[in-house]
Order: C-alpha cells, then sequence, then structure tokens
C-alpha cells in the first residue's frame, strides 16, 4: 500500500491530509515535463525503492503488489521494475502479465501516452479528472479536491486506459482480463490448489501478516492456510456475535499466535475520533441492495471498528506486523445465497450456463467495492497494507470453472462448499452460518 498522486496543477499542502498516512516509510516527488509526481512509500516488497521509476523515456508510479515480479525479471530490485520491464516486453498489454494487486501510471513521453491501470477488481483507490487544462490523478478523492475543486471518477476494475500526454484525449479503454466461464471441473483439487497458493503468494517478504479471524469460513480457510504450512502470523478475534465453541476450537489449534480482543463502548468512541481526524471519509453505497440500508457514516460500521482496534493493537504491540490478509471477495464471488445478495433478481443458485448471471453486480462492484473501499481507507490511515487472496485472478478462475453442484451444495449446505471442503479436509473447525464481525 501506498500512496500516489500525478498532477499538472501545484499540489497545496493540505491536500495530504490522509494520503501521507499510506505512506509512512518515505515521501518522493519530482516533477517530469511539467508533470508532479509524489509517492508516500509503505516499503514491503524487494528493494526499498523510491518512486516515480524513470527508465529512458518512460515514467511509473503505481500502488499496490505484483507478486510474480521476479518471474517478469528475475533481477528486479523491487517489483515496480517488473512493471516497465513487462511494458517492454509486451507494449500497450502490459497489464495482462502483472499477478497483482494495483493501480498503475505509467508515461512513454517518447509516444506521447500515458496508461491507467487498475487490476481486476480495483483492490486500490485512484481518482481522477483528466481534461485539457490538467492530469490530475491520486489515491484519494480529497486530495484531488484539495488540488483543484471539481468532479473526480474512481477508476474502474479490471480497466487500462490509454490518454495522449499532449491533448489529453482518451485513446482507449479495455478490459485487462477476461474470465472464462467453462463450468467444467469436476472435483475441488485444482481450487484448493489455487486457494493456498493465492494465500501463501501473499504473505510477506519481511514481518508477519495480521488476520482478523471469525467464526466464518473466509478467514478461517485463511488462517488454516498458514497454520498448515507453518507460517508465522497473529490471529485476533473480537468474540462479540461470533461462534464461540468455533472459536475455541481453532484457538486449541492455532495456540498462542491466537488472541482475543474486547471492543467496549468506550473503544468505539475513541477509534471513530481517530477515524475522523486521520482517515479519508467515505460513506457506504448499498442502494443496489436496499435490504442491507444505507449507513451515511462509513466509520460507524462495526466490522470497520473491529478492523481498527485489531490495527492498532499490531501497532502499538508488534511493529513487524504491516500487512492485513481479508477475506473480502468470498461473498461477493462464491456465495448465491449469502447475505450480500448478489443482485441475480429470481435466480437461487448457480445456472449451468454462468452467461445467465455473469458478471453480477457484487462481482466487480457492488459490495466489493464497498468493502474494499472501507478496507484500503481504514487500512491508509494506520499505514497498513490490505491483501486480498479471495480476489486473486487463478483463484477465482479455478472457482467459475467448478461445476454448479460443486459451487451449490456440499453436506447439506450452499454456502460456499469450496471453503466447506477445504476446511473440512483439513480438520479445521467450521462454523456453517454467515456471522463475521457485528459488532
Amino acid at each position: 500500500m501506498c500512496g500516489i498522486i500525478v498532477s499538472t496543477s501545484d499540489i497545496p499542502q493540505n491536500a495530504l491530509q490522509f494520503i501521507n498516512n499510506r505512506g509512512p516509510d518515505s515521501t518522493h516527488s519530482l516533477n517530469i515535463n511539467n508533470i508532479n509526481f509524489i509517492h508516500f512509500l509503505l516499503h514491503l516488497t524487494g528493494e526499498k525503492t523510491q518512486q516515480p521509476i524513470i527508465q529512458d523515456s518512460i515514467v511509473c508510479i503505481f500502488n499496490g503488489e505484483i507478486y510474480n515480479y521476479k518471474d517478469i525479471d528475475l533481477n528486479s530490485k523491487s517489483d515496480v521494475y517488473s512493471i516497465i520491464k513487462s511494458y517492454i516486453d509486451y507494449g500497450d498489454d502490459f497489464a495482462k502479465y502483472l499477478d497483482g494487486e494495483f493501480v498503475i501510471i505509467l508515461f512513454d513521453f517518447s509516444k506521447n501516452k500515458f496508461f491507467i491501470c487498475s487490476d481486476i477488481f480495483k483492490t486500490k483507490p485512484l481518482f481522477y479528472n483528466i481534461n485539457q487544462s490538467n492530469i490530475i490523478l491520486a489515491s484519494y478523492e480529497s486530495t484531488c479536491k484539495k488540488i483543484k475543486n471539481q468532479d473526480y471518477i474512481s477508476i474502474k476494475p479490471n480497466t487500462q486506459m490509454i490518454f495522449s500526454i499532449d491533448t489529453r484525449e482518451k485513446l482507449s479503454e479495455n478490459k485487462i482480463h477476461i474470465f472464462d466461464l467453462n463450468q467444467h471441473k469436476t472435483n475441488y483439487n485444482d481450487y484448493t490448489t489455487a486457494l493456498e497458493k493465492s494465500i501463501l503468494k501473499r504473505y510477506p517478504e519481511n514481518g508477519i501478516p495480521l488476520v482478523t479471524l471469525s467464526s466464518g469460513l473466509d478467514s478461517g480457510s485463511i488462517a488454516c492456510c498458514l497454520n498448515k504450512y507453518n507460517k508465522e502470523s497473529l490471529f485476533i478475534s473480537i468474540p462479540k456475535n461470533e461462534d464461540l465453541n468455533t472459536l475455541y476450537q481453532r484457538k486449541e489449534i492455532l495456540g498462542e499466535k491466537h488472541i482475543f480482543l474486547d471492543l467496549s463502548d468506550e473503544d468505539k468512541s475513541i477509534i471513530k475520533q481517530h477515524l475522523h481526524h486521520n482517515c479519508e471519509p467515505f460513506v457506504w453505497d448499498f442502494t443496489y441492495h436496499p435490504s442491507l440500508g444505507i449507513v451515511e457514516d462509513g466509520f460507524s460500521r462495526g466490522s470497520m471498528l473491529a478492523k481498527s482496534k485489531m490495527i492498532d493493537y499490531c501497532k502499538k504491540n508488534n511493529q513487524n506486523i504491516k500487512i492485513l490478509f481479508s477475506g473480502i471477495g468470498a461473498d461477493e464471488i462464491m456465495a448465491h445465497n449469502s447475505y450480500y445478495s448478489l443482485g441475480w433478481g429470481n435466480v437461487d443458485s448457480f445456472p449451468d450456463d454462468l452467461n445467465q448471471v455473469y458478471p453480477w453486480k457484487n462481482f466487480y462492484e457492488g459490495t466489493m467495492d464497498n468493502y474494499i473501499r472501507g478496507e484500503e481507507y481504514i487500512g491508509g490511515c494506520f499505514g497498513f497494507e490490505t491483501r486480498y487472496p479471495y480476489c486473486d485472478k487463478q483463484l477465482v478462475q479455478e472457482f467459475l470453472w467448478l461445476k454448479p453442484e460443486l459451487k451449490n451444495n456440499f453436506k447439506n449446505s450452499n454456502y460456499k462448499p469450496a471453503l466447506h471442503h477445504y476446511l473440512d479436509t483439513n480438520n479445521f473447525s467450521i462454523y456453517h452460518k454467515k456471522l463475521g464481525f457485528c459488532v
């Protein structure tokens, strides 16, 4: 997680109010051809590298992680160099070859064009306004508005846009990745392999991750995998409104690395005050899901308060933890009948032909966008990076390839059977109902 700004306008100091929290390790700024580039670094992968990176006529600045950067360039000192290498090797299609969570801004001055790219599920925020008068892009909308008070657009998921540097004209807009909807796999073997690879590739090169562990399937599967492969981690649970029997069983397996915290009313008040002073403001948009209601103040949502409490605990007690493993994406992609309605109307299971429902609202946006944005903003104000194993493109592809009967039923339960199978196979305790951090 980092903070990025690219602007043809001057950047006032007050524009940095929230965004600089995203990169506590260093700040670097350059003016290149009358364009300001500012990068706020949270150093996690490879050598500590100041951005933007300049190579000949190419300038690149990005936020996120590229997990296959060594595959792209074995000699890469940091993952940002692999982006430029991919561009040199593959040209305009370079983003297709990146496996990671990212937003990328890449200028090629020799070809008079620049690129803006988001990963498949827009796990990293970026807002922009590009016109004849100015180019303004930043991780947070409040940053953009303080540079120039005008309307800004949030980048779409799974999107690459190319603009002319001189005229600012949008030259093209394309999807980066297209999923195959052929449901042909008859067992969970490949899905299980992809699940473990997705979790393990996100394990940090330095330090250990935090897993906010509920009694549910999503965080439970992450914990199960990390424990199975003896990956040092910290697991924190807030027991309120969770199934205590399941949590105690998990603690028996995880031992001292699994701790319990309380979230009192006083804690909530203190956390809300901290968030209002340090966190990018946001609201929850559940207009597509009226049954969920609309929460105007995102800081008041229980799950965000719980995550903040856990992250704050890590900041005060273990400086070796800078990464949060999130379960976001599991509900939105895998659960046809979960609390988070898929918006399919009368469709109550995965059909034989996925084209009937794909892409459902939450697959790319909807609650997917709401919860990722909340995770990013909360993590950002603490200098924490959030990683999303369930938003891994190969894992999602393996799920889509499963035949409908493997998606819909397992042991008389039709709630995320692939994860049921994983936990059951590895003898990790299971609670069959949806709970989460409902505090």
